[in-house]
C-alpha cells in the first residue's frame, strides 16, 4: 500500500488545499464561474447573496420549458456549492429550490 500526499487537489468542482498544517481550504471558484457561464445573464457584484424582497412572490409570466431547464441545472448547482462550501447562501438556495417547479421571470 502507497500513501500519496497533495498539497492541492481538485475533487468534483472543488479545489481542496492543505497548505498549512491542520487546515484544509476548499474553493470552488471554477465552479462558480462555470454556473454564470450556463447562466448567461448580467450578473452584478453584491453584498448579499439575495434581493431584499426575496420572499416576495409574484404570479407574473411564466418560463418556458427550456428556460425552466436551465433555471432548475444552475439550483441544483448552486446547492452544490452551498453544502460544500458557501453556506452563507443557503437561504436563497433554498427558496429557490421550493420555486423551482414554478418559476416565474421574477426568479
Amino acid at each position: 500500500m502507497s500513501v500519496t500526499r497533495y498539497e492541492s487537489r481538485n475533487f468534483i468542482g472543488m479545489d481542496i488545499s492543505f497548505k498549512d498544517i491542520g487546515t484544509v481550504k476548499t474553493l470552488m471558484q471554477e465552479y462558480i464561474k462555470e454556473c454564470i457561464k450556463v447562466f448567461n445573464e448580467g450578473i452584478k457584484k453584491a453584498n448579499t447573496p439575495a434581493k431584499h424582497n426575496l420572499f416576495e412572490v409574484n404570479d407574473g409570466k411564466e418560463r418556458s420549458e427550456a428556460t425552466m431547464e436551465v433555471s432548475r441545472h444552475i439550483v441544483a448547482k448552486s446547492l452544490y456549492v452551498y453544502k460544500r462550501a458557501r453556506f452563507d447562501i443557503d437561504l436563497s438556495v433554498d427558496f429557490l429550490c421550493t420555486r423551482v417547479s414554478r418559476s416565474t421571470e421574477e426568479d
